[in-house]
């Protein structure tokens, strides 16, 4: 069997299926260039800082992802590491 997709999303369906929990299992990964990534964190960060003044984390979380195109999830925790 061959799962494709993000490590969350491939390890959401592993625990979904005891099936693709038994035996071994090999991951391939596929490296970001920074240079792809660093623009998108960055104003995504700054983006972050912008709406963490002026509405609640979570809110700042959620509209962030939606002007960004990044993930939440990862939006909610650069906030939450922002907001230390």
């Amino acid at each position: 069997t061959f799962l494709s997709g993000s490590l969350m999303e491939v390890l959401v369906r592993v625990k979904e299926d005891e099936n693709q929990q038994k035996g071994e299992i090999v991951v391939v990964l596929e490296r970001i260039h920074s240079s792809e990534k660093d623009p998108d964190i960055a104003e995504a960060r700054r983006v972050l800082a912008i709406l963490l003044d002026e509405m609640p984390l979570k809110q700042a979380a959620l509209l962030a992802a939606k002007i960004t195109g990044c993930q939440k999830n990862e939006l909610y925790a650069l906030a939450l590491s922002l907001k230390q």
